[in-house]
C-alpha cells in the first residue's frame, strides 16, 4: 500500500521520535528489571515485605518409591492409596467390588479440610475415620451403606465429622468395630510425606 505524500511527510518527522521513544522505554525497562522482572531473590515487593522466590515449594504429597503408602492407628496398620489431588479423591474407592482387609484410601486436602463423604458409585459398604491436626481420630461413621442401584446423587446421603478434621481414612465396613478403633486413637503415616502428610 501506497501512503499519500502527507502520510509520508507525517512519518518521515515522526519516525526518529518514536524510535528515540521506544529507545527509551526499552532503556528504562533493563535499568529497572527487579520491579518489571521481579528482582533478585532477596528483593522485596513495593510495600517493603520480603519476595519468597523458593524455586520449588514443597509438594503436597509425595510417595516414597521404596515402601507403600501405610496408616497406623494404635496397633494396627493399613495398606492405604493416597487420595491427594482432585480427580483422585472423587473417584475414590467407587466402581470396585471390594478392597482386601486392612487396606483403604485416605484422602488429602491441599486446603488441609475435609469435605462431606459419600457412597455414589460405591459397590461396598465402608467405615469412614476422620483425624484432626494432632493426628487422632476425631469421629467415625461404621457401615456406610451402598446406595441402592439407579440412586439419584441429590437422594444420597453424606457422612462428615463433628469437629476438625483433616483427613478421611476409608476401610471395609466392620473394621472398626472388629479392631476396636474410636475416637483419640493415635495415627501416624508411613511410606509417603509432604506438607499434606503432618501425621
Amino acid at each position: 500500500m501506497r501512503l499519500s505524500s502527507k502520510a509520508n511527510k507525517a512519518v518521515r518527522e515522526r519516525g526518529p521520535r518514536i524510535i528515540w521513544a521506544w529507545t527509551a522505554i526499552l532503556i528504562v525497562s533493563l535499568l529497572s528489571g527487579g520491579c518489571v522482572f521481579g528482582g533478585d531473590e532477596n528483593s522485596e515487593g513495593s510495600n517493603g515485605q520480603s519476595i519468597d522466590a523458593s524455586p520449588t515449594p514443597t509438594p503436597l504429597i509425595v510417595i516414597n518409591a521404596s515402601s507403600s503408602p501405610t496408616v497406623s492407628i494404635a496397633d494396627h496398620t493399613f495398606d492405604v492409596e493416597v487420595a491427594f489431588t482432585a480427580d483422585t479423591r472423587d473417584d475414590g474407592l467407587a466402581g470396585r467390588d471390594s478392597i482386601p482387609d486392612m487396606t483403604g484410601m485416605i484422602y488429602v486436602y491441599e486446603s488441609g479440610e475435609t469435605e462431606d463423604a459419600w457412597m455414589k458409585g460405591m459397590r461396598f459398604p465402608l467405615d469412614f475415620m476422620w483425624i484432626d491436626s494432632d493426628c487422632r481420630i476425631i469421629d467415625t461413621h461404621p457401615n456406610a451403606p451402598i446406595p441402592p442401584p439407579n440412586s439419584s446423587d441429590r437422594l444420597l446421603p453424606t457422612y462428615w465429622s463433628i469437629g476438625q478434621a483433616t483427613y478421611v481414612l476409608e476401610v471395609n465396613a466392620g473394621t472398626l468395630s472388629e479392631l476396636g478403633i474410636r475416637v483419640g486413637d493415635p495415627v501416624s503415616f508411613g511410606g509417603f510425606s509432604g506438607r499434606g502428610a503432618i501425621c
